[in-house]
């Protein structure tokens, strides 16, 4: 995959690179260096919102130990990465994307929420979010959800049940990282989009 050099500051040059798929992440072979590295050494700003927005990860750094935040030269830049790292912190233990035919764009000013696509309760496959990952973006517990939503339908499945799911998926999840014995969904549609303030979209790769 090509990589993206941010320190030229051309945001369509760098837009177009996403869209290709373009490795947000890829290291200088030298130096460690990466593009949110760039980024923030040149006080790009709507490049590193980019960049983040599309997985680059501010908590890695460079050969010789530096973070994007070393880079900072301006409170606009190290405002955002400070925003990022926070959101990064609090939804450290959310399980990966999940998988499907469909590809699921997720336009929001978050880190994306895990989408998982299953046939429950005997119906068709549909998508839906771990309820876990839903209150985490939310900042409640799951009481507070259940008193706040009570139009919201939970599905379950057996901890194992989802385990095995995962283990034929290519975003294997260890099992440290699940809920010990049930697993709770909700059905992605517009209403949990609204209450998570996302829009989602779907199109066929």
């Amino acid at each position: 995959s090509s990589g993206i050099n941010a320190e030229y500051g051309r945001t369509e040059v760098v837009t177009l690179l996403l869209e290709n798929n373009a490795d947000v992440n890829v290291a200088s072979s030298t130096t460690g260096v990466r593009p949110i590295h760039d980024a923030a050494l040149h006080d790009y700003v709507d490049i590193a919102d980019l960049l983040l927005m599309a997985g680059a990860d501010p908590k890695l750094p460079t050969f010789s130990g530096k973070y994007p935040m070393d880079f900072c030269r301006s409170t606009g830049m190290r405002g955002l990465l400070d925003k990022f790292i926070a959101q990064l912190d609090k939804t450290s233990k959310v399980v990966p994307l999940g998988w499907s035919h469909l590809c699921l764009v997720e336009i929001s000013e978050f880190p994306h929420v895990p989408v998982f696509k299953l046939a429950l309760e005997g119906d068709i496959e549909k998508d839906y979010y771990l309820l876990t990952d839903l209150i985490a973006r939310l900042n409640i517990s799951r009481s507070t959800f259940s008193q706040s939503y009570p139009a919201f339908k939970t599905f379950k499945m057996k901890w194992k049940d989802f385990a095995k799911l995962l283990g034929k998926s290519p975003y294997f999840v260890h099992p440290e990282r699940l809920p010990s014995t049930i697993c709770e969904f909700i059905q992605l549609n517009d209403d949990s989009n609204r209450i998570l303030n996302i829009r989602s979209e779907m199109f066929e790769p």
